[in-house]
């Protein structure tokens, strides 16, 4: 015969009370992470040297955009390259700002980088 009732090893609304991780692990958890971020802003940072001041490959993407058609494209571009539309629009901030690009080409621009965004 089955045993179709309530069981009597524990009480019907027994809770099982999560354990609480020990502050020392979760610091050294924040810590390992916080590594491996700036480990991973150190591994972006060497790679986008190959566009720093010795090719100067974004400034002539940018310098380009006389045309709006030009400054749109370089905007979806450079994001689609370096993955983050934040980091274009600071550059097309720091290029207004410096006289690099005109403030109608950035708004091209920013809007190829607002596109460009996956």
């Amino acid at each position: 015969m089955s045993n179709l009732g309530p069981s009597t090893d524990r009480p019907a609304f027994a809770r099982d009370v999560p354990r609480e991780v020990p502050a020392w692990l979760r610091g050294i958890y924040a810590g390992l992470c916080l590594y491996l971020f700036l480990a991973a802003l150190n591994v972006l940072g060497a790679g986008l040297g190959a566009f720093g001041s010795d090719s100067d490959l974004l400034t002539r993407a940018f310098a380009l955009g006389a045309n709006p058609f030009i400054a749109l494209m370089a905007g979806l571009l450079v994001t689609m390259v370096v993955q983050s539309s934040s980091f274009t629009s600071a550059l097309i901030v720091t290029l207004v700002a410096s006289g690099e690009m005109t403030l109608g080409t950035a708004v091209f621009a920013i809007m190829g980088a607002n596109i460009g965004t996956p």
